[in-house]
């Protein structure tokens, strides 16, 4: 299993669509389960 540090902000549904729009269109968002078994957004770069 895959593995990634990093830090979990808590965002509001405006602050989401915001980074939505800031990520553009090189990146999508997907809901991943963390290693605390918490599912989350995050965003992947699109192939």
């Amino acid at each position: 299993m895959d593995r990634i540090d990093g830090i979990l902000y808590e965002l509001s549904e405006k602050e989401i669509q915001l980074a939505d729009t800031y990520e553009g269109l090189h990146y999508k968002r997907i809901e991943v389960e963390l290693h605390s078994n918490e599912i989350v957004w995050v965003y992947s770069a699109k192939v």
